[in-house]
C-alpha cells in the first residue's frame, strides 16, 4: 500500500475510534434512542439526493431496518449510556465474532480449528472486562453491546442474502425506514426528549454532527476507496486498530482510566477477533494466488 493510503486508513481507524465517545458524549445529553433516530434522519438527508429510488425492493429494506435501527443501534446506543466509551470500543469487536458464527451456520462458510479457539478467546476477554471496576454492578449494561454485535452480524448475514443492492441504496434508504421506528421507540420508552434538544449544549451539537460528516461523509468514502484499490486481505486487519483509538480516545478526551484489567481485557479480545477474522483471509488470499 502506498503511505499515503496507509495514512489514511489509520484516519478512517481514529475516526471509528473517536465516535465511541462522540456517542458517549451524545447519549449523557439526549435520550439513546432519539439520538439514534436523529443520527439516520441527518444521513438520509445528506444522501437522498445523489440515491435512486428502490423500485421493489421496500419489504427487504423494512426488514434490514428493523435489525439495524431498532434492534442493533437502539442497543449500541444506550449501552454507552452506562458503559464507557473505551469497554465500548472492545467490546463491539466481537460483531467480528458473530459474522462468522452466522457465516457457518447459515452459509456454510470454514472457520476452522483457530476460528472456534479465537471466538473462545475472545469472549474470555469480554469476561475480563466484566470483572472491570468501571462496569461494577452495571453487568447487565455489559450484555447490551454483545447482543447489539449479535443483531449487527444478523443485519450483515440478511444484507449477504440480499445480494444485488448498491451500498448507497441500501444505506440511504434503510436510513429512512428506521426513523420511524426509533422515533416511536423513543417516545414509548424514553422523556425529556424536548427538553434534552432545547438544552443541547455544543458538545452535545458536535457529537451529532460527528456522526453525520466524519462518520457517514469522509470515513465511509475513504473506507471505500480503500476497498476499491486494494483487497480485503490488506485493507481489513486496519480495523484491529478500533478498539486502540477508541480505548485512548476514551482516556484522553473523557479521563476514563486504563486499568491493567481494561487493557488486558482488550489485548485478549483483540487477539481473539483477529485468530477469527484474519485465518479465513489469508485462507483466501492463498486459494486465488
Amino acid at each position: 500500500m502506498k503511505t499515503s493510503d496507509i495514512a489514511l486508513a489509520l484516519v478512517v481507524m481514529a475516526i471509528w475510534g473517536l465516535n465511541f465517545v462522540a456517542v458517549k458524549i451524545g447519549v449523557q445529553e439526549i435520550p439513546p434512542v432519539l439520538f439514534v433516530t436523529l443520527r439516520f434522519a441527518f444521513a438520509f438527508l445528506l444522501m437522498v439526493p445523489f440515491v435512486p429510488w428502490p423500485t421493489g425492493r421496500w419489504r427487504e429494506l423494512l426488514v434490514l431496518s428493523f435489525v439495524l435501527g431498532s434492534l442493533h443501534f437502539t442497543t449500541m446506543f444506550t449501552a454507552s449510556r452506562y458503559l464507557e466509551a473505551g469497554t465500548m470500543a472492545v467490546v463491539t469487536q466481537l460483531q467480528a465474532v458473530f459474522s462468522a458464527l452466522l457465516g457457518r451456520l447459515w452459509f456454510g462458510e470454514r472457520l476452522g480449528t483457530l476460528g472456534w479457539i479465537g471466538m473462545a478467546i475472545a469472549f474470555g476477554g469480554v469476561l475480563l472486562i466484566a470483572g472491570e471496576p468501571s462496569v461494577g454492578d452495571r453487568l447487565w449494561a455489559l450484555g447490551l453491546p454483545v447482543l447489539g454485535c449479535a443483531f449487527f452480524a444478523l443485519y450483515h448475514a440478511r444484507v449477504k442474502r440480499i445480494g444485488n443492492l448498491s451500498a448507497n441504496v441500501l444505506n440511504c434508504w434503510v436510513s429512512l425506514l428506521i426513523v420511524p421506528q426509533t422515533l416511536a421507540i423513543s417516545l414509548a420508552m424514553e422523556q425529556g426528549q424536548v427538553q434534552a434538544m432545547l438544552g443541547l449544549s455544543w458538545n452535545g451539537v458536535a457529537a451529532l454532527l460527528y456522526q453525520v460528516v466524519p462518520m457517514v461523509i469522509i470515513s465511509y468514502w475513504a473506507w471505500y476507496r480503500l476497498l476499491y484499490r486494494y483487497p480485503l486481505t490488506r485493507v481489513a486487519p486496519f480495523q484491529m486498530l478500533v478498539p486502540l483509538f477508541g480505548v485512548l480516545a476514551g482516556a484522553l478526551v473523557l479521563g476514563e482510566p486504563l486499568t491493567v484489567q481494561k487493557i488486558a481485557g482488550g489485548a485478549v479480545t483483540v487477539v481473539g477477533v483477529a485468530l477469527v477474522v484474519l485465518r479465513p483471509m489469508r485462507d483466501k488470499a492463498i486459494t486465488t494466488s
